[in-house]
């Protein structure tokens, strides 16, 4: 078995990962997800996990959402759709599991895992106002490259409110005043792809 600290790193960096390509790359998205449950599996430490997952209530209303379904499967009309949904769902089960009953990063990973983030969906959002600009006729929905654009108008809601909690923070001047600004932009790119979903969630959040 590999020593905890690598299996550490090893989430660490496949966090990273997964939250730059989240939005760039559903095939490494995926990825990033078997490796982070195969690094889950092969650390070990079932009862400390066991403990967590019994504490958490988030990870309690997911698992309970999932029986639901599960549940309703007894009465469903349509059962090959059924057990389809199922399988679509499953990741809503195992992702919880892992992330919640893995200690919870803090300081330097946490900023940075949340850095590669909100950079890679920066950069994307570049991308997309470059294409808007310099391909004519271009389609609102095709402005994103890589993901619909009613997911990344989610992931931008997503760094929009981590943008609020560094306004809200102590933080130095110089990165709440990059925080405001990045939040600015964000929101005019939602206006820029017509994503009144993205506008709707981001005013009931």
């Amino acid at each position: 078995m590999l020593p905890a600290r690598v299996h550490r790193a090893i989430f660490i960096v496949l966090l990273a990962v997964l939250g730059a390509s989240m939005v760039t790359s559903v095939f490494l998205a995926n990825l990033a997800w078997v490796l982070l449950g195969a690094n889950w599996l092969l650390e070990g430490r079932w009862r400390e996990k066991w403990q967590m997952g019994k504490e958490s209530r988030l990870l309690h209303a997911v698992v309970g959402l999932y029986l639901m379904m599960l549940v309703g499967m007894l009465w469903t009309a349509d059962t090959a759709v059924g057990w389809d949904t199922l399988r679509v769902m499953l990741p809503l089960l195992c992702v919880p599991l892992v992330l919640l009953t893995m200690r919870p990063l803090a300081g330097n990973a946490r900023r940075g895992v949340l850095a590669v983030y909100v950079l890679t969906v920066f950069a994307v959002t570049v991308i997309g106002v470059v294409r808007w600009l310099t391909i004519p006729d271009l389609p609102h929905r095709d402005i994103v490259p890589f993901i619909s654009h009613i997911r990344f108008a989610l992931n931008c809601c997503v760094v929009i409110y981590l943008c609020v909690g560094v306004l809200l923070g102590s933080g130095p001047k110089p990165l709440r005043w990059g925080a405001a600004l990045l939040m600015v932009w964000m929101l005019a790119f939602l206006v820029v792809i017509h994503s009144y979903t993205g506008i709707v969630v981001l005013a009931v959040v």
